[in-house]
């Protein structure tokens, strides 16, 4: 279900990598149908399906 517009989007992942190092993880928010008034990025990175993502990089060491 979409959250309220007065909302916050949680995510939260508990990853476990078998090596140590710089991992990159991306995200992104998907609206259907796409309005103006929708609560999602409506600017930077767009991805191979004209969406916004965002790029986290982690450094496990």
């Amino acid at each position: 279900m979409p959250n309220s517009i007065d909302k916050k989007p949680i995510l939260q992942l508990e990853i476990t990598p078998e090596s140590l190092g710089e991992f990159r993880i991306f995200t992104k928010a998907k609206s259907a149908p796409f309005t103006d008034d929708s609560n999602f990025p409506k600017g930077g990175f767009v991805d191979e399906d004209n969406e916004f993502v965002e790029k986290k990089v982690i450094l496990v060491d």
